[in-house]
Parts: C-alpha cells; structure tokens; sequence
C-alpha cells in the first residue's frame, strides 16, 4: 500500500508538469500554481522541481506516510493516544528533515583542509598596525577605530584588551599577530549588545595567549569568539571559566598548532570541555588539550581531529576520572 501511494503521487506530480508544459509555450511565464500566494512558477520550473529532487521527495512522501498514519481521532482517542501520536510525528519530522539536508552538502567539503582554510585564512594587504608600548597604538582601544580589512595588527609584549562591540563597524580580513603565548596576552571584552553571531568574516589569531578570565566571569560562561570564520594559530588558550575556554555561535573555526590548557584544578575546562560550538564546522590540527574532558559539539556538526593529543596531568580530584 505505501509503494503504490508513493507512486501513484510521483505518477501525479509528472502529470502535472506535463500538462503545464504543453499549456504554455516556451519561453513563457504563465500562472501554473501558487506556490506561496503572489509566487508563481512557470512550465520549466514545474518540470524541473517534478523531475528532480528524488531524494528529498522520497523523504516528504514517507513524511506524509507517517503523519497519516498518526492521525488524530478526538472521538476515540484518549490522551495518551493523542501524546504517543504527536509524539511519533515529531520524530518522523525530525528523522526526514536530517534526510533532505543531509543530501544538500557532501560531507567530505567541510572535512577538506583546503576548503576550510580558503573559508577561513584572512585576504591580507601587507600593511603593518603596531600596537604596545612605544608603538604608534599603546593599546587595540587606539588602534581599532583606525584599522582597514587586510590589516595585520602587530601586538607587542604585555597583554591587550580586544573589545567587541555592537556599534563597532564590521571588518573581514584582519589578522593579530602576537609575539609569542610566553609574552603576548589576549583578552576579549564583550561590551553589552555583542552578539557572537556578529558578521565578522576570516580573523586570525597567532603567537598569543587567549586569556578566558575565569575569575573576571565568576566561573559562567564561556569566552565568546567573535562571530564569524576565525582561525587560532600557535596559541595557548587557558584560565577557561567552568563552562569551558571559548564558544562559537556561527562560523567556520580552524585551530592550528595549540594548546588548551585546563588548568591544575579539576574544575578546570569542565563540565562542557575546552569548545562549545553550536554546529558551525571545527577543523582542529596538531593541538594538544590537557586535562580537558570534553569537546561539546553537536552530534550534526562536522568536526575533525588532525593529529591532536588529548593529555591527563592533574586531573585526579574529577570524579568523572577513572583511578
């Protein structure tokens, strides 16, 4: 029965797209169906949406198969009917809709260390924006309001404020550059309004250490990355809240070369791991975490570990620790 239903719509659907390419000429653009109210599809489009898409179709036809089968009786349906029902439809959706956009995206483009690198890697014009002591920029405060897309902010030694604001104007391609973890010091300063999910486009991060002010935080939440493509290189990433070093809301993230360390106490980088990511793709190489739990990163998100190092050092007081 369900074979027969799913063909007999597939068999109406090219019905369809055959009547309406004989109706209108080609080349014309005639009133075929609305597809939402003031949208209109022509002959072309009709056959081409009735002929392709096999996949996700097949998905929406099973889809339409569940919820008919689920379908609410009041009459003689008691509570726990109506819930088991709703229930069961929630999930269908949910499996079909993993069904259609997986086939949207293969998943080996997000896992191609080029492809993430050209997303990420900032377009840099050579000039040079000094920053630290006896530099023409004592601190990022001075110098941000000067910066241009392609700029390479040159920090000194000493540690630098970077503040993300709401009002700050939005630069792609900028890289800071630090002198090394052991004497550049990073920390980011959101300013109320931020949102991580700000549109901030390849921003690199290099030879520095990320500072995630756990003490400043009161132990909450995470540091937020800038939004957008952001690659951290040879940086140290410590003093992490309990919720973890830093978090991402949108964009693609590639850390190259870094340590993430959780600190000497077992709350350190815990419970929630060293990233916390909402599903953007995590391209990882050559890092190592020490004493760190766990990468929280949704189950649907592309991630890949390149020769990274997960290591225990002074995590003998965490009760999620074996002995």
């Amino acid at each position: 029965m369900r074979v027969t239903v799913i063909a007999l719509a597939l068999a109406t659907l090219a019905s369809a797209a055959d009547d309406a390419a004989d109706e209108n000429a080609p080349g014309s653009r005639g009133l075929l169906i609305p597809i939402p109210p003031s949208q209109t599809v022509d002959a072309g489009a009709l056959k081409r949406l009735t002929e392709g898409y096999q996949e996700q179709k097949q998905a929406f036809l099973e889809l339409l198969l569940e919820i008919d089968a689920n379908q609410i009786d009041y009459a003689t349906d008691c509570l726990s009917d109506v819930h088991k029902k709703r229930q069961a439809i929630t999930q269908a959706m949910g499996r079909h809709q993993g069904q259609v956009t997986a086939s949207l995206l293969a998943p080996e483009l997000e896992s191609d260390y080029v492809r993430i690198g050209w997303e990420v890697w900032p377009r840099l014009t050579g000039n040079v924006v000094r920053v630290g002591p006896g530099s023409p920029f004592p601190t990022l405060a001075d110098a941000s309001p000067k910066l241009q897309a392609g700029d390479t902010v040159q920090l000194g030694s000493g540690t630098f404020v970077l503040e993300l604001r709401p009002d700050q104007k939005t630069l792609t391609d900028l890289a800071f550059q630090g002198l090394g973890p052991d004497q550049t010091v990073l920390k980011f300063q959101h300013v109320n309004g931020f949102h991580p999910n700000s549109p901030s486009r390849r921003w690199r991060f290099a030879d520095l250490k990320i500072d995630c002010q756990a003490a400043d935080a009161g132990g909450g939440a995470p540091n937020w990355l800038p939004g957008g493509s952001i690659e951290l290189r040879n940086c140290a990433i410590g003093n992490y809240s309990l919720q973890g070093a830093i978090a991402r809301m949108a964009g693609v993230l590639l850390i190259e070369d870094c340590l993430f360390d959780g600190g000497s106490t077992p709350s350190g980088g815990r419970p929630f791991g060293p990233i916390w990511s909402q599903g953007e793709p995590t391209y990882i190489r050559n890092t190592r975490f020490v004493d760190n739990r766990d990468l929280t990163i949704p189950s649907n998100a592309a991630l890949v570990l390149d020769r990274c190092r997960f290591e225990k050092r002074s995590m003998q007081g965490d009760p999620n620790v074996a002995r």
